[in-house]
């Protein structure tokens, strides 16, 4: 039930424009101030989950692991992409509420 809250809230958010798509485009906007949380879906290698959590850190950017595979974030967004920005902080609120809180900032 996560992942459906989850990609609910995803699909919201590209909808009114709020959600960025793909790890070099979340990574630039949030190093210019207007990404509010970064999203990972949970099929990514280890090594982009670790650059994503460098460079969070390094913005200042929360982010969180979502149980929502790259194949059904394809699916309901059209896109095929594993790192998710969102800049809106409702949206932020919503996710972190589907996914039960489990934020991290590193």
């Amino acid at each position: 039930m996560t992942a459906d809250k989850t990609l609910s809230a995803l699909a919201l958010a590209r909808r009114a424009g709020k959600l960025i798509m793909g790890f070099d485009a979340v990574m630039e906007s949030a190093r210019k101030g207007e990404t509010v949380l970064v999203v990972l879906s949970c099929g990514l290698s280890p090594k982009t989950v670790k650059e994503a959590s460098f460079h969070c850190g390094r913005f200042g950017v929360p982010f969180l692991t979502a149980d929502v595979s790259l194949e059904e974030a394809e699916h309901v967004l059209g896109k095929r992409a594993g790192v998710f920005g969102v800049a809106d902080e409702g949206f932020r609120t919503l996710l972190e509420t589907a996914v039960n809180g489990r934020v991290q900032m590193d």
